[in-house]
């Protein structure tokens, strides 16, 4: 379930960002990184672009060697801010990927040379609803953090009994009703990005509103059974191509 989930709220941002703006190009504020890591990591300046399903890769370089770690891992977090450097408090912030932190353990170990670190959104927060369009820099901060509980127990959880697995499981009727949910929201936001592609200043007063559904609507998508039937899969997989093709007629 988790894999849909995150196609679907990735081509809900694409939506999303071509109603509402994002930023083009963005900046350091500083190439230097605050925190635990800062005598060690540094970023390359240079022009940098969120993807428009919510990833960040950045030019990070390494300064100085380390093995400051013990079973902590190294994660850097981005916070943004306009052309003042004020923070833009509606833009979610970025951590490293799972990949990235390893690829960091790597350049600091090395203590020389450059990897493209990429960055994504608080899995638990929404990226449609940041609004990036005052986003002009950004700044990066450091730190050693205790490895993920979530990753740790991933092999327990692959292994959990079928009484666990089934406590976990959601029935038809509720993904029923979880896809009719989908398929409202997915109705009612193509009226409303024709209403803001034309210019109808109504559509505005509608934003707040279709950022409470969006948020109801990645809860019910978050607790949804993994076991889709073959016909909901069809279902699924119809409202994406149908999401698709409202993003690229807009």
């Amino acid at each position: 379930m988790k894999s849909l989930y995150k196609v679907g709220i990735a081509i809900l941002a694409i939506i999303l960002l071509a109603s509402c703006g994002g930023p083009n190009k963005i900046e350091p504020e500083s190439i230097k990184i605050s925190g635990d890591l800062g005598d060690y990591l540094k970023i390359v300046d240079g022009e940098y672009e969120i993807s428009e399903d919510g990833i960040l890769s950045l030019r990070i370089k390494a300064t100085n060697p380390c093995y400051c770690w013990g079973n902590e891992v190294p994660v850097l977090s981005i916070a943004f801010v306009d052309d003042k450097g004020t923070p833009v408090s509606s833009a979610i912030e970025f951590k490293t990927t799972s990949e990235g932190k390893d690829k960091l353990k790597s350049l600091m170990e090395g203590g020389k040379g450059e990897a493209v670190i990429s960055f994504e959104h608080n899995p638990n927060e929404l990226f449609i609803l940041g609004d990036y369009s005052k986003v002009k820099k950004f700044i990066v901060s450091s730190k050693m953090e205790q490895p993920d509980e979530e990753s740790e127990s991933s092999n327990y959880s692959e292994g959990s009994n079928t009484e666990n697995i089934s406590e976990e499981s959601t029935n038809s009727e509720d993904w029923d009703a979880v896809l009719q949910s989908y398929e409202d929201y997915i109705d009612q936001y193509v009226k409303f990005l024709k209403k803001a592609k034309n210019g109808d200043m109504s559509a505005m007063s509608e934003y707040t509103d279709m950022m409470d559904k969006a948020t109801d609507l990645s809860e019910k998508l978050q607790n949804a059974s993994e076991n889709l039937t073959s016909e909901q899969m069809v279902r699924f997989t119809r409202l994406q191509e149908k999401l698709v093709k409202a993003a690229a007629d807009m």
